[in-house]
C-alpha cells in the first residue's frame, strides 16, 4: 500500500484521543510504510505524533484557520493527499472529523465511509463500520483510488510505537 495520511485534531491543547485511534489504524494499514498525519494550525503538538506511528507530521499554519472552518479543512486535506498520493485517508469518528472528512470526500468525489471498526488493506479496502447506533456491524468495500474513512470512536485502541517524526509547517492555498 501507498502513502497514509490521517487527519490529526486538537482538543483543550492535546492531541484528541479519537485522532490517536485513527492513527493507529493508519499504521496498520500502511504495514510499514509511510504515514503521514495532517495537523491543523497547532504545530505545538506535532513532535508528539511520531511516537504514535507518525512519519511526517504536516501543520496547516494559515490565518483563515483560527476558527473551525470545515470547508477550508476539506480542501487542505484533498490538496495534501493528491500531493502525497495517498492510498487511504483517515479521520476521527468525531463530530468534527467526520464532518470534514465527508466534505473532503465530496471535493474529491470519492466515496467515505464513517466510523470504521476496521479495514484491511487491499484492491478494493474492506472496512467494518458501525451502522443504527452501533446495533449492525456493516461490512463494505471501498472501490476507489483513495480510500476516505473515520474510526469509530473507541473502536481501536490507540498504541504508541515509540518512533520519530519529521514536521514540517506550510501554508495551504486557501480561497476568501
Amino acid at each position: 500500500m501507498g502513502a497514509v495520511l490521517v487527519l490529526a485534531t486538537t482538543a483543550d491543547g492535546a492531541i484528541d484521543r479519537v485522532s490517536l485511534q485513527a492513527l493507529t489504524l493508519g499504521c496498520s494499514l500502511a504495514a510499514g510504510g509511510p504515514v503521514h498525519v495532517l495537523l491543523i494550525g497547532d504545530e505545538s503538538q506535532a513532535a508528539e505524533l511520531g511516537a504514535w506511528g507518525a512519519t511526517a507530521v504536516h501543520v496547516a499554519s494559515h490565518p483563515s484557520l483560527t476558527s473551525f472552518a470545515p470547508d477550508a479543512m476539506a480542501r487542505i486535506v484533498d490538496d495534501l493527499a493528491v500531493r502525497l498520493g495517498a492510498d487511504v485517508v483517515v479521520g476521527a469518528g468525531t463530530e468534527a472529523g467526520n464532518t470534514v472528512m465527508a466534505r473532503a470526500a465530496a471535493r474529491a468525489g470519492l466515496p467515505f465511509a464513517a466510523n470504521c471498526t476496521a479495514a484491511t488493506p487491499g484492491s478494493p479496502l474492506t472496512v467494518t463500520r458501525l451502522r443504527w447506533g452501533g446495533s449492525l456491524l456493516e461490512e463494505g468495500a471501498i472501490h476507489a483510488d483513495r480510500a476516505m474513512l473515520t474510526v469509530a470512536p473507541h473502536a481501536i485502541t490507540a498504541t504508541p510505537t515509540g518512533g520519530t517524526a519529521t514536521v514540517q509547517v506550510f501554508t495551504p492555498q486557501l480561497d476568501d
